[in-house]
C-alpha cells in the first residue's frame, strides 16, 4: 500500500503526530482481533497482518516528519551565518535521513538498555550506600521495582498488541521481531525483579516483588507455548483443546482488561471472579477428565498463570481499598 493510501487509511496526514497514529491504530486493532471475529478468524488474522505493515510504514514516515519539523524549528532559531556544511546538511536525501532516523532510534534503544543494565548492577551499592538516608534508599528501591514492572508490562503489551497469543502468527514478518522483543522484555524484567528481591525493607515490599515476579515468570512460560491444534486429532485431544482454548481466551481478556485499558473490549470486565472461576474450571477439566490428552502440560502452565494473576488482582484490590 502506498504511503498516501496508508495515511488516508489511518485518517492522518504528514503533519500529524505519532500519538494520533497510535490512537487510530489501536482502534483498528480492536476491530480486527480474531477474538472479535469468531466467524471469520482467517480474515481477521490477514487484516491484522496488513494493518501492522501499514502501521510500520506510517510510523516511520511520521517519525521522520516530526524530526524534520524539529530541525526546521531549530534552523529558524539558529543565528544567521551558518556554515556551508550546516546548510548542505539540510539537503541530504530522504533515504539518508530515513537511515539516520533508524540508526538514531536504534542507538537510543541501546543506550536506554545499557542504562537499565548499569542501574541494575549498581543497585545494591546505591541502595545501601553508607551516606544514604532511609528516604533515599526507599526512593531508589521504588524506582528499581517500578522499572522492572514497567518493562514486563511493555513486553506483555507487545504480545497482545500484535496478537502473539495466536501461535500461527508469531513467525510472520514484523510479528517475528515483535515476538522476540516481547520475550526479551519480560525475561529481563523477571531478572531485575530477582535482583532487587533481597533488598526489600518490609514484608509488604517483599510480597509485592514476589507476587509480580511469579506473574511475570508465569506469563513468560505462557508466551513460549508453541503447540498447535490438530483438528483431526484424537477426540480426547480435540475436546481438551476446545476447553483449553476457551479458557485461555478468557484469561487473556482478563489480563488485558486489568493492565491495558486501550485493548479492552466493550462490556463487563473479564477479570471478574465469575470469569476467572470459569477459566479455572475449564483448565481443571483438561487436567482431570482429559489427563491423557496432549494439552495437559499447556493447561498446567495456564493454571499457574491464572492462579498468580488472581492473587495479584486480589492483592491490588485489597491495597487500593486501604
Amino acid at each position: 500500500m502506498e504511503l498516501s493510501a496508508v495515511l488516508k487509511f489511518f485518517g492522518v496526514t504528514s503533519e500529524s503526530s505519532v500519538s494520533e497514529l497510535n490512537t487510530a491504530y489501536r482502534a483498528y486493532v480492536k476491530r480486527y482481533r480474531p477474538e472479535n471475529n469468531p466467524d471469520r478468524e482467517v480474515w481477521a488474522n490477514n487484516m491484522l497482518a496488513k494493518l501492522n505493515q501499514a502501521y510500520e510504514t506510517a510510523l516511520e514516515h511520521l517519525t521522520e516528519s516530526e524530526k524534520n519539523r524539529r530541525l526546521r524549528i531549530a534552523a529558524a532559531d539558529r543565528p544567521k551565518g551558518r556554515t556551508t556544511e550546516e546548510a548542505e546538511g539540510g539537503k541530504s536525501s530522504s533515504s539518508t535521513k530515513s537511515r539516520a532516523t533508524r540508526e538514531s532510534r536504534s542507538d537510543r534503544v541501546d543506550e536506554s538498555r545499557h542504562r537499565r543494565e548499569e542501574r541494575a548492577r549498581d543497585f545494591a551499592a546505591d541502595l545501601f550506600a553508607a551516606n544514604a538516608t532511609e528516604a533515599q534508599r526507599r526512593y531508589t528501591f521504588f524506582n528499581a521495582f517500578y522499572e522492572a514492572v514497567d518493562g514486563a508490562l511493555e513486553g506483555m503489551y507487545l504480545y497482545y498488541q500484535y496478537g502473539l497469543q495466536n501461535v500461527h502468527l508469531r513467525h510472520e514478518g514484523v510479528r517475528s521481531l515483535r515476538y522476540r522483543t516481547a520475550l526479551r522484555k519480560v525475561g529481563e524484567a523477571t531478572e531485575r525483579l530477582e535482583q532487587i528481591k533481597p533488598y526489600a525493607k518490609s514484608s509488604n515490599d517483599l510480597d509485592n516483588i514476589l507476587i509480580f515476579t511469579e506473574f511475570a515468570t508465569a506469563f513468560l512460560h505462557t508466551m513460549k507455548i508453541e503447540k498447535i491444534h490438530n483438528p483431526a486429532g484424537r477426540p480426547t485431544d480435540v475436546a481438551a483443546y476446545n476447553l483449553y482454548h476457551r479458557a485461555s481466551e478468557g484469561l487473556d481478556r482478563a489480563i488485558r482488561d486489568v493492565f491495558f485499558e486501550e485493548l479492552r473490549e466493550s462490556g463487563p470486565s473479564a477479570a471478574s471472579e465469575d470469569n476467572l472461576e470459569l477459566c479455572s474450571r475449564e483448565f481443571m477439566i483438561v487436567l482431570t477428565t482429559h489427563l491423557d490428552s496432549v494439552w495437559v502440560t499447556e493447561a498446567a502452565i495456564k493454571v499457574f498463570l491464572l492462579e498468580v494473576f488472581t492473587k495479584l488482582v486480589r492483592r491490588s484490590s485489597a491495597l487500593s481499598s486501604l
